[in-house]
């Protein structure tokens, strides 16, 4: 299932709805009566192929939701991993494909998401704290 939480960017709809019309995924769109949480306990890859963002709020909250996440390198991404976060590029399918199929979940640098989705949580308010004083 593919569950898409926002619109499509750059004109991608037309090529988006192409793709999707000629595959059997199901796909859901927006949260309905669900919410936020609902769509990340239900997510078994975070997907953000946005090619800019100012931030990017889904980084921080497939962390917080302890999934994993795949995404393009735009440069507030790069910075962000400078305080301990890994996720995927997008380019990565092998170890994405991989990354999912192993029932233990581990990823290819030889950690599961779980342990280090929690210690780079408690790494970032620290940093984010001490760098934010005035």
């Amino acid at each position: 299932m593919l569950w898409l939480l926002g619109p499509s960017e750059d004109g991608y709809e037309p090529e988006l709805e192409a793709l999707l019309g000629d595959s059997d995924v199901r796909v859901l769109r927006g949260l309905g009566d669900s919410n936020i949480h609902d769509a990340y306990a239900a997510s078994d890859l975070v997907v953000m192929p946005s090619t800019w963002e100012g931030f990017g709020n889904p980084v921080l909250e497939s962390v917080t939701h302890a999934r994993p996440l795949a995404l393009n390198w735009y440069p507030v991404a790069l910075e962000i991993t400078q305080h301990g976060f890994t996720f995927f590029g997008l380019d990565e399918v092998a170890a994405i494909t991989s990354f999912l199929e192993t029932p233990t979940r581990h990823c290819s640098k030889g950690t599961s998401w779980s342990p280090g989705a929690t210690s780079t949580w408690s790494i970032w308010p620290r940093d984010w704290v001490e760098s934010s004083r005035v």
